[in-house]
């Protein structure tokens, strides 16, 4: 009878006559050839690598997935130790991991390095559990090998993938987004863009830790964003809208927001995704459109002053007219024509018959 440390004794009947033979493959595990082909048949049917050492860290067998791991058959294998196998400076430590284990008894689990049957290096997690006799003293150890090489390349892989992805979205003039559908647009990612647009740091806002999102919308414009979103997302759509947000400095400032529902399977709304802009600029240059707009209408001016008609029906100076609608600036001065009206050389009648005094005098 053997028993796993820290489990219950597991009982194995001998057969009659059964002799024992070191270095036979499930030795410590079986009373006869028969039990033995069977437990054999067991651990070769498990894909993964396993192996077994007695009380002195002799390998007493392995299974077909461990052969194939390190090359090496169960017969080549059994009666040897780990120094027989690895690298010496590997060895003492695989040594040192399985005779604490055996010492003090229960599991081990750590990560490791090894080479395969071609030589080249595989990223493994060793689990260990030690075996004690009915008796109490050291049975051995069992252990097992997970190759975790292929993950360990798609999580780097993935890894890079984010990095690259981190610094695109950090590139983008706007906020990237990930947000629940509830009262307060609870934040549960915002890129680094947030702070040029918003004024606050991404952290400030994730999860509402000092403010939400919604906090940040106008408060004239919450009731129609919350409209507009809730729509698109009942019916699993995207949207696309514009709003004013008041930023940390109190300024006000106009974005457009390109979104879209996260659905389950169930077709309930998850998160919203989006990007949101910052279109202050163009709104601005909108308004400056309709202002010019209007100057390419026909206007009214008046023949004799050459004031200008508004669109409220007002007279409006020439200056203020086009200082309003245009954003021109005046200032006064003389054309050609003009200052030889007007400054005209003494003796020289003006075309127009005006008139000028010079030195007090009226001249003709």
């Amino acid at each position: 009878m053997i028993e796993i440390a820290g489990g219950e004794p597991m009982k194995i009947k001998k057969e009659p006559g059964a002799q024992k033979r070191p270095g036979d493959p499930i030795e410590a595990y079986s009373g006869g050839p028969h039990c033995r082909r069977c437990i054999q048949q067991v651990l070769d049917a498990i894909p993964v690598p396993i192996f077994l050492k007695d009380a002195d860290m002799r390998y007493l067998g392995c299974n077909t997935a461990f052969s194939r791991f390190t090359g090496l058959s169960t017969r080549k294998l059994t009666g040897r130790t780990v120094y027989d196998i690895a690298p010496e400076s590997l060895a003492v430590k695989y040594d040192q991991m399985d005779r604490e284990l055996s010492r003090k008894g229960g599991r081990q689990t750590y990560q490791w390095q090894v080479s395969d049957a071609k030589g080249l290096p595989r990223d493994v997690i060793y689990e260990k559990t030690a075996v004690r006799a009915a008796g109490g003293g050291t049975g051995g150890i069992i252990g097992a090998m997970v190759d975790i090489t292929e993950l360990l390349k798609e999580r780097d892989r993935a890894e890079e993938k984010s990095r690259m992805l981190e610094v695109m979205i950090a590139g983008l003039p706007g906020m990237v987004y990930r947000c629940r559908n509830d009262a307060s647009w609870t934040m549960l990612y915002a890129s680094a863009g947030c702070r040029a647009l918003t004024g606050y740091r991404p952290e400030e806002i994730l999860m509402n830790s000092r403010l939400s999102y919604d906090d940040i919308i106008h408060p004239s414009d919450r009731a129609l964003v919350r409209h507009e979103i809730s729509r698109s997302a009942a019916g699993g759509k995207p949207f696309r809208i514009e709003y004013r947000i008041i930023t940390a400095a109190g300024d006000e400032k106009w974005v457009v927001e390109h979104g879209a529902p996260v659905l389950s399977s169930a077709g309930k709304t998850l998160f919203l995704e989006g990007f949101i802009s910052d279109i202050s600029g163009m709104k601005e240059l909108e308004e400056s459109r309709k202002e010019l707009g209007q100057l390419g209408k026909m206007l009214t001016v008046c023949s004799g002053c050459k004031k200008i008609k508004g669109g409220s029906g007002f007279w409006e100076k020439f200056e203020n007219y086009f200082q309003e609608h245009a954003g021109a600036s005046f200032s006064h001065g003389l054309c050609d024509s003009c200052a030889r009206e007007l400054y005209r050389p003494a003796g020289k009648k003006s075309a127009s018959g005006l008139k000028k005094r010079r030195g007090g005098r009226k001249v003709s």
